[in-house]
Order: structure tokens, then sequence, then C-alpha cells
């Protein structure tokens, strides 16, 4: 662990010291994940447009923007109709506007949607999105910053936990327990009650009350009420964080985001057999290289979910022509 000079306060005095651990000596690392931080390049084959430097990325804007196909106005609109309901700052607006334009690029990152703002990386994927966005724009390509929110995303356990230290330095854990009517619904769709106010209360009982502490808690209070969606709240809190800075967020769950998805899906569905064949031959590649398996890709799978009646998410499979099952077979779809 490589130890930097501590961090002083205005009167001299060190208040804490910052270590840097490279990812190699954390456990359980992926050496894909390893070697794309070390030689990206070297990975090309996997990865084509690895780059050295994120200043390189520009040369791809071309390329990009000749095949862009889906309708700028249509997806502007709904993205101010979802920005202007997180409560976004004017900068977040007028990129919006910039998008419009035919040589505008975006920047995308993102993230399911956690209980308040999420874990920390949340934070900083977005930050390095608006960052490579500025870079791009000194450079002279138009670009702005997009937040994905991955509201359809249905593991609710996984996402309504959060980590905090307490005065003490301990962790804190907070965990939103939802009704049970809500349990394998997309979190897009989870609506919050009552219980939310007191899980902050109790939080705030926990940290150390600073000049910062009254305005953070009444803004996470704004945002995770009752009657609030899950995904909602999640977005409003990162619109308050990010409002100086021109973050575009986008619902995946918005109707106008969903109808410009809709050619997508249609083209997964025509070539599911195709896509199936090439993620388990690319595969097969990586662990004859010595890389680790990435996904589990059977011969039956299927690229996309069902939603059923009640709104919870099936995974497919296919097991004939034209004919697909849930994945322990409790539905019949023929195509």
């Amino acid at each position: 662990m490589k130890q930097e000079s501590a961090r002083e306060s205005l009167h001299g005095k060190a208040q804490f010291r910052i270590s840097d651990l490279p990812f190699a000596q954390i456990p359980a690392q992926s050496r894909l994940f390893l070697e794309f931080q070390t030689d990206p390049l070297s990975l090309k084959r996997f990865y084509p447009n690895a780059v050295t430097s994120p200043s390189d990325i520009a040369k791809f804007a071309p390329e990009v923007l000749a095949n862009y196909q889906t309708d700028r106005t249509a997806l502007c609109d709904a993205l101010v109709e979802i920005n202007i309901k997180a409560g976004v700052g004017q900068k977040t607006l007028a990129n919006i506007e910039l998008l419009r334009q035919s040589s505008t690029v975006a920047v995308l990152t993102g993230q399911q949607a956690g209980l308040f703002t999420g874990p920390l990386y949340t934070i900083y994927k977005a930050l390095s999105a608006i960052k490579l966005a500025d870079e791009l724009r000194l450079q002279g390509t138009p670009a702005v910053p997009v937040f994905w929110t991955a509201t359809e995303d249905h593991d609710l356990e996984e996402v309504s936990k959060t980590y905090l230290l307490a005065n003490d330095g301990g962790p804190i854990q907070s965990d939103y327990v939802a009704d049970d009517r809500f349990i394998g619904l997309p979190v897009g769709d989870v609506k919050l009650d009552d219980s939310v106010f007191r899980l902050i209360d109790e939080i705030f009982s926990e940290l150390s009350d600073t000049a910062f502490s009254a305005d953070l808690k009444t803004q996470l209070m704004d945002a995770w009420k009752a009657g609030s969606g899950f995904g909602e709240a999640f977005i409003k809190s990162l619109a308050k964080v990010f409002a100086d800075l021109g973050l575009i967020f986008i619902d995946p769950m918005h109707s106008g985001i969903k109808q410009l998805a809709s050619p997508i899906y249609v083209r997964a569905i025509e070539r599911a057999d195709e896509m199936v064949s090439a993620i388990r031959d690319r595969d097969r590649v990586l662990v004859a290289e010595g890389f680790h398996s990435q996904v589990l890709v059977e011969e039956d799978y299927f690229p996309l979910f069902w939603h059923d009646d009640e709104g919870k998410r099936r995974s497919l499979r296919k097991t004939g022509d034209g004919v697909y099952r849930t994945k322990r077979n409790q539905t019949r779809i023929n195509s």
C-alpha cells in the first residue's frame, strides 16, 4: 500500500492520511480487469475501442454520429420531461438542447437506482462522464454527460441498502424494507412508504453534525418521501448533487424512451440466435486465453425479459422454433 502525505487543516495539523491501494493487491480481482487497467491496448481483440487515454476517445465521434439513427427531437423531448421532474439545474436543460444538434455526442454512464445516492462509485461514474464530456468539448467535439438510471432492474434487495461511517468510525448499514407486493417488480415501480423518513432520521442520529447536515437531511427528505417511486427518488437525489454540472438523466421506464427503444428490442429478437452464438464463442476464446468466463449464456438463452401481468420481470428461454418459456417453464409464449 502506497502512503501519501497527510492532508492538513487550516491550523497546519494533519487530519487524515491518504492511502493508495492498487486493485492488484485486492483478492479475487479479475485478470481481464487488471490487464485492462495496465495495458488496455493489449485487449483490443476484446475491446476494439480501447484507448490509452480518455483524450483519444474523440476520434470515435465521427463513426458514432454516422451510425446514429434515433429521433433526436423525440429523445430530447422525453429527456426534458424526465429532467424537469427530477428538478435539474439550467445547465442540464441547456445540455439537452445541445443534444438536439446532429453534431453532439453523449458520454454515457449509468448505475442501478440505489438507496439515497447508492454506493460511492455511482458518484464517481457520474463525475467521470461529466469530466470526459468537458474534455471532448475542449477538443472541439460537442458532448454532453448522460446518466442511465437502471430503474428496470428488479433486484430491490440489492439496491435498498446503504452504508455510512458513524461518529465512532464504524459502519452504519441502513436498509429500506419495501412492502411485499413490490417483490419482483422493477425498482422504478416500487413506491416508498413512511418508513423511509424514519430511516433518514436514524442515519442522521448516527452521523456527526456539520454545517451541511441540515441541508443534506432536507434534500433527502424532499426526494425520499412516502408515495414517491424508488427510482424517481434516486434520480432526484443525484440531480441535486449535480445541479450545477449539467448531468442529463435517462429513466428507461419513461414511455417516450420505451417507444424509442422498441426497434432495438425488435432487432434483438430477430438476431437472438446470432447474438447468443457470438457471446458463447467469445466466452470460449476468453477461457482458452486464460481469462475467466464473463457471463453464463446457455444455448437456450434469450436476450430479453418478459414482464408478466403483475409487472414482474421474467427471464425467457427458447424451447423451439418460435416458442419461448419463462425460466422455470411457468408460461409458454409463441412468437
